[in-house]
């Protein structure tokens, strides 16, 4: 993630028309994410190229999402045998930690555009990792057993994007976008497709000559 990082800040800083933007998000996770985590706001910084006529904007990121559990402990039953044959055990699971760091690299086209407003299409393909700590407890017939896991899982995710911008001045854009999202994740951990969608406003400027 690191080397990640350093690439990012070199393009943004080697690139001499070079537009960054903030971005503020509402994020929902819907699906098996959506059982176990509640939206939060997250965040996202990120080179934004400019709109030229009837062509395609480039832009590339980073995102940082973290997600907080719906409840204290989520309840289930597991099976299994010892001496005594089978067995269905009750059990819960506690999270400690939950986000999402990403890489994305998209682009914008323009379908709607005057002097000081554009709406626009997009779409994004992200790379990413989920860092996650959870606590696992079974209860057999012997008394309460726990399993602690805390690890990474990769993640990859296509994004769609409608947005719209106003430029209030001519180096300066408010914008505000609805992306959708699908992601999968590679390791062990409670749920391996998610859908998601947030909404989100930002600021862009110019800030090399």
């Amino acid at each position: 993630m690191k080397k990640i990082l350093i690439v990012l800040f070199a393009i943004i800083t080697f690139n001499s028309h070079a537009q960054v933007a903030v971005k503020l998000l509402d994020f929902q996770p819907r699906g098996d994410q959506a059982f176990f985590m509640k939206r939060n706001f997250a965040g996202e910084v990120m080179y934004l190229a400019p709109f030229k006529k009837k062509k395609l904007r480039s832009r590339i990121g980073l995102e940082i999402v973290s997600l907080h559990p719906r409840l204290d402990t989520f309840n289930y039953t597991t099976s299994g045998s010892d001496s005594q044959g089978d067995v269905i055990c009750p059990a819960y699971i506690v999270f400690h930690k939950y986000t999402m760091y990403k890489v994305f690299l998209g682009f914008d086209l323009p379908v709607i555009r005057n002097k000081s407003f554009i709406g626009y299409a997009g779409l994004d393909l992200a790379l990413g990792e989920l860092k996650y700590d959870y606590t696992q407890y079974n209860i057999d017939r012997g008394g309460e057993v726990l399993f602690h896991n805390a690890a990474n899982a990769l993640m990859e995710e296509i994004r769609f994007r409608i947005g719209c911008e106003y430029l209030p001045i001519e180096n300066v854009g408010i914008f505000a976008e609805l992306t959708p999202a699908f992601s999968t994740m590679k390791g062990n951990v409670v749920g391996n497709y998610f859908f998601t969608y947030d909404i989100g406003v930002g600021i862009h400027f110019i800030i090399f000559n």
